[in-house]
């Protein structure tokens, strides 16, 4: 009988964005949810990661206005993911216009960067990859103004995008 082999694991990637742009008044929350459906992943796919980046400017317009104060969080939904993994960034806020940059890993083990294994064959090596479910689902973001306006002027409002990028993978084995 054959002994194990030595196999690398590399990943064919692909992503999906979604975008949207909403406009926040001051002191307001709002949640924005994003529907994975495993039916828009395609054919031999599995999500990596989810990463949101939320981005703002100041545009009020008005001469020494400071940028606003915004605040975002992943709050765990239903969706299949590794909520507790310690590279997760599942909150961040900003107070000078600059990205906020939030990420969810979904597939365990998964990090984008090709794996050693062993196995006796292909199947068995990629089966930790082709789990299906992670990684679907709703995926939501929690938005939160405060407006910064010097005094004598009403900067109440501020446009906000939000891009979430889905990563999804396809994993592939060669003998190493």
């Amino acid at each position: 009988m054959e002994g194990e082999n030595n196999w690398d694991v590399s990943f064919e990637l692909q992503s999906m964005t979604f975008q949207e742009t909403i406009v926040m008044t001051d002191g307001e929350q709002r949640q924005l949810d994003f529907d994975v459906d495993q039916s828009d992943l395609p054919e031999g796919f599995r999500v990596g990661h989810i990463l949101a980046t939320v981005s703002y400017g100041e545009t009020s317009g008005l001469p020494a206005d400071p940028a606003d104060s915004v605040a975002a969080n992943v709050p765990q939904t239903d969706m299949q993911a590794q909520w507790n993994d310690d590279n997760n960034t599942l909150s961040g806020s900003s107070n000078d216009a600059t990205d906020i940059e939030l990420l969810l890993r979904t597939h365990p083990g998964f990090t984008g960067q090709p794996v050693n294994a062993t196995g006796l064959n292909e199947y068995q090596v990629l089966q930790p990859w082709l789990v299906e479910g992670f990684g679907t689902g709703t995926f939501s973001v929690v938005l939160e103004l405060n407006t910064q306006s010097p005094p004598f002027l009403n900067d109440g409002d501020e446009e906000i995008t939000v891009v979430v990028e889905v990563l999804m993978f396809k994993p592939l084995a060669s003998t190493a």
